[in-house]
């Protein structure tokens, strides 16, 4: 990102999981584990608008 004079370094990445075999107190603790990603800041500079990180619904959680 160009700020000006100031380069900042930082990246767009995707991580995506399956769970086929989890189970359910699992599968429970790591969807709270990634709703909380969102509000406990993860990535570099957050107060800054970047290393946000959100969930998106899966292709199960749209048909429902």
């Amino acid at each position: 990102v160009q700020d000006g004079y100031r380069t900042t370094i930082g990246c767009v990445g995707r991580l995506t999981m399956r769970a086929l075999r989890m189970k359910p107190g699992e599968r429970a603790a790591m969807n709270l584990l990634a709703a909380y990603a969102f509000w406990c800041g993860s990535g570099h500079r957050t107060t800054q608008g970047m290393g946000m990180t959100k969930t998106q619904p899966t292709h199960a959680d749209r048909q429902k």
